[in-house]
């Protein structure tokens, strides 16, 4: 996952079919999508890296040859950056019809924010996106299917 590989020209064809927003940045989308697959969820070094940098330049940082504070990160994310398996999540989301959201969605729930730099990067959801944002006593569990 290295060079154009990682960083599609086509960002907004290769993002296209999972439902995101019209406003939507789609090499930052795809690049968060990356992490989803590079980092296990509440990952706080990645987190914090995407925090600082932006997700597409925080990917830059993950994956190069360096020798600096992220080299422990390096050793955990390297293993999962193949270009093939960020390709499979999508093909799978676009087969199973869920809905990608970012946080820069108006549809992201706010609440994620709280988790900081553990939060998730993307969140991957079947049904009503917008009954992620309904109060606890709101949510329908069979009208949301929602995986990290």
């Amino acid at each position: 996952m290295r060079g154009a590989e990682l960083y599609p020209e086509n960002a907004a064809t290769v993002m296209f079919g999972l439902g995101l927003s019209e406003n939507a940045d789609a090499l930052e989308a795809y690049a968060r999508v990356c992490w989803s697959v590079l980092a296990e969820p509440g990952d706080g070094p990645a987190g914090d890296l995407v925090s600082r940098f932006g997700a597409v330049e925080a990917l830059r940082i993950a994956v190069a040859d360096a020798d600096d504070e992220w080299n422990a990160g390096r050793a955990r994310w390297r293993p999962r950056a193949e270009s093939a398996t960020v390709n499979s999540a999508l093909a799978a989301a676009r087969r199973s019809g869920a809905t990608l959201l970012v946080p820069s969605d108006a549809r992201w729930p706010t609440r994620l924010d709280d988790l900081g730099v553990h939060a998730p990067h993307v969140l991957w959801v079947r049904g009503d996106p917008g009954n992620l944002s309904a109060g606890p006593t709101d949510w329908h569990v069979a009208e949301l299917n929602l995986a990290l």
